[in-house]
């Protein structure tokens, strides 16, 4: 809460500097080139919180700061370094899980539209990168004789080798 303090102590500083400067200059020129100036301050101070996401680490620092604020553990060069590591691949575990249940409903939602047979189970692992997903499709026993024809929608429809589909009747 103190960098929220300092910097709101900076934006107030920097208004009452330019208000007081406005009232010094006897001139109505004047005052529109030192408005003009201190306005661009003004917006400077308040985008300063910003600037360190413009950086090229901006992801690490965020997550350095979201496990100190959480553990509120001062930081110090191993800790951290090692819950960031770990924060990363929880959230690496998250969106695979995520690609994989979005490959899965995309998949579901085909077979039913262009083939036109409902009820097929789909389970996907591994949505992040075709190369590694696997496909499994379970089809109802009713539409046992398309299995080609589904393994080929899957395999076109993700980006995947036809061999990292298995569909079977069920």
């Amino acid at each position: 809460m103190t960098a929220v303090g300092e910097w709101l102590k900076q934006i107030i500083l920097i208004v009452l500097l330019a208000a007081f400067t406005e009232w010094l200059l006897p001139t109505q020129s004047m005052q529109k080139y030192v408005r003009t100036v201190l306005g661009l301050a003004v917006i400077a101070a308040i985008l300063q919180p910003l600037v360190p996401f413009f950086r090229g680490d901006w992801a690490e620092r965020l997550a350095q700061s979201a496990v100190e604020q959480l553990t509120g553990a001062a930081s110090s060069a191993a800790a951290p370094a090692v819950d960031v590591d770990s924060l990363q691949a929880q959230l690496r575990r998250q969106l695979s899980r995520r690609a994989d249940d979005e490959a899965a409903a995309l998949v579901q939602a085909a077979i039913d539209s262009e083939l036109g047979i409902p009820g097929a189970r789909v389970q996907v692992e591994g949505g992040l990168t075709p190369e590694q997903m696997r496909v499994a499709v379970v089809l109802p026993p009713a539409a046992t004789g398309q299995t080609a024809a589904v393994r080929n929608l899957v395999a076109r429809l993700l980006g995947v080798s036809a061999d990292h589909v298995s569909v079977r009747a069920g």
